[in-house]
Parts: C-alpha cells; sequence; structure tokens
C-alpha cells in the first residue's frame, strides 16, 4: 500500500467513486461514513459555493448540473443541504455577489484521474480534458489520485 501524501494513495485505497445522498439532519452520519471511508484525509465542511461568473449562467441555463470541489489533503462536503451560492471572478476566487440558494442532493467522491466525459457534460464542459484543465486553473495542479468532490447541485432561489 502506497503512504499518504504519494502519488496513488487515494486510488490504491478507492477503485471506485464513492457517492453519498445528502439529508437534512442526517450530516453526523454523512460525516461518519466520509471519515471511515477516507480514514487518509480530513474533512472540510463547505458554508457556501462560489462559481466563476462564466459558469453561473451555464448553471442558470441548466447546462451545469454539477460542481467540483478540491481541497489538498481533505475530503471536500457540505456544511447543509443548502449553501448559498456567490458568483466570483477569475480575479478574485474568495469573494464574490450573491445570487441565491442551491440545494445540494448528493456528492460524489473520485480520484481526480476518474473524472470522465460524463462528469465534464454535467459539469457544463465538452469533455474531460478541458474540465481538468479549468479545475487546474482554479486550485493549481491536482494529483491524479487526489480526491475530488462532485456536488450535484439545483438552484432554490
Amino acid at each position: 500500500m502506497t503512504a499518504p501524501g504519494s502519488l496513488c494513495y487515494f486510488s490504491s485505497m478507492r477503485s471506485t467513486p464513492k457517492a453519498y445522498g445528502i439529508h437534512k439532519g442526517a450530516f453526523d452520519l454523512l460525516y461518519k461514513d466520509i471519515a471511515s471511508d477516507f480514514r487518509e484525509y480530513s474533512l472540510e465542511k463547505r458554508q457556501s459555493l462560489g462559481l466563476i461568473d462564466c459558469y453561473v449562467d451555464l448553471f442558470l441555463l441548466g447546462k451545469k448540473k454539477t460542481t467540483i470541489r478540491y481541497t489538498k489533503g481533505a475530503i471536500d462536503c457540505p456544511s447543509d443541504t443548502e449553501l448559498d451560492l456567490f458568483k466570483t471572478t477569475w480575479q478574485n476566487l474568495s469573494a464574490g455577489s450573491y445570487i441565491g440558494r442551491v440545494l445540494v442532493d448528493r456528492i460524489v467522491v473520485k480520484a481526480f484521474d476518474q473524472i470522465d466525459d460524463d462528469d465534464a457534460h454535467n459539469d457544463g464542459f465538452t469533455n474531460k480534458k478541458d474540465l481538468r484543465l479549468a479545475l487546474e486553473r482554479i486550485y493549481g495542479r491536482i494529483s491524479p489520485c487526489e480526491p475530488v468532490t462532485i456536488y450535484w447541485i439545483q438552484f432554490l432561489t
């Protein structure tokens, strides 16, 4: 087995993506399940979502059903079933204008190199190469075996 932090530890532990349903009031169970499945990673509980302005339009038009999040050394997961959505820019990814609320109905955790064309299409991209390039533009280099979290989201207000 490969040690934590090495290139392929995640893939050696998880050969298939892991999906989790999101249920109001069941977050203790969700966090327990994720912590059990991914002992080598901490949990990063996300309070809100930011989308870069060019992706907000795709989302509002229904062409973007997911958003993919990465936190180095952690599994990114929602803090609630509903999160605030903010419009950000390439120049300022950390602050933005309030758009509304989104419902997170499930998440999928998989290795970066397991992102496929279906993931790309659900995220508003033509193919996995374009999606991976966009993710690395946002987050910097991501090791092929590092876990990413796919959030399935719906606009509420």
